[in-house]
């Protein structure tokens, strides 16, 4: 039944937050249609048959909304392994960082004259809601795959997975937006001589991993861009921007963490190629 159906709209399924407000408030509205395969299918002579596709939306799926609610409910069955290894590969990584943290707050809380101790909780509530958030996430996918809830249809995985890279994201904007200077990567804490590259690699090794194990889910092309728009739009633009972290790759902060002798003076071609070097992790 989905092979045409498949073929006709793949990689179209709506936004998953886009899609809870257009599925629970808007179906009516939207369903301009009752298709039927049988009805479209032509018969030829070598017995081939040519099926035309439903009518669709632009990014909003199938005009008929029941149509759209069984391919979505069989994306989301065919999907079960990879949507369990990814989610649950996300959060093993968030667990190795949590992890770690509790061995570095540790260490820093036997320290009472440390100046940072306040900052130290800022820095480490984020990471373990993030962590509860990825554990009940596996263990609400794994009730739904085994119809522990038999009453919620299979693409409310998508509702899942989107809501908990949701609350990682806001979790961890608050911790970066606080620390933006503090990665393990700077050689310096302040923001005129912190090192180029310093957020860059903390966002690649720490922030974006977790990320990277939703392009192995079997889950909608449009739900995919939504998680990596908006970890690129927060995380890359937003909040370094608001915090001056570009600023650190200006021509004279990053001559001075140049290796010496690779540039003579303030020489702006020598500061170019450094830059670039530098900001490679974000490309």
């Amino acid at each position: 039944f989905f092979a045409g159906a498949r073929g006709a709209k793949r990689g179209a399924p709506a936004m998953v937050f886009l899609d809870v407000i257009v599925n629970a408030c808007c179906r009516r509205l939207l369903h301009r249609e009752e298709y039927s395969f049988d009805e479209h299918a032509d018969s030829f002579a070598s017995s081939v048959i040519k099926v035309r596709g439903p009518a669709q939306y632009f990014a909003l799926g199938f005009k008929d909304r029941n149509l759209e609610e069984k391919y979505l409910n069989f994306v989301a069955t065919r999907g079960k392994g990879r949507n369990l290894l990814g989610l649950s590969a996300a959060f093993i990584l968030v667990f190795l960082f949590w992890l770690s943290e509790v061995v570095w707050v540790r260490l820093m809380l036997e320290n009472e004259d440390h100046p940072q101790v306040g900052f130290l909780w800022k820095w480490f509530v984020p990471k373990t809601v993030v962590l509860v958030d990825f554990a009940l996430g596996v263990a609400a996918l794994a009730c739904l795959y085994k119809n522990v809830l038999p009453r919620l249809r299979k693409r409310c995985v998508f509702f899942i997975i989107g809501a908990v890279f949701l609350i990682y994201f806001a979790c961890m904007a608050y911790n970066f937006s606080v620390s933006v200077y503090n990665s393990p990567f700077m050689i310096e804490d302040d923001r005129v001589t912190s090192h180029p590259s310093g957020w860059a690699l903390r966002l690649w090794f720490y922030e974006f991993p977790p990320v990277l194990c939703s392009l192995a889910m079997d889950i909608t092309v449009l739900l995919t861009l939504e998680i990596v728009s908006i970890f690129v739009v927060v995380f890359v633009v937003a909040i370094p921007l608001a915090k001056g972290a570009w600023a650190t790759y200006e021509d004279e902060n990053i001559i001075t963490y140049a290796w010496q002798g690779v540039c003579v003076g303030k020489d702006p071609y020598c500061a170019f190629m450094l830059r670039w070097f530098a900001i490679l992790p974000l490309v």
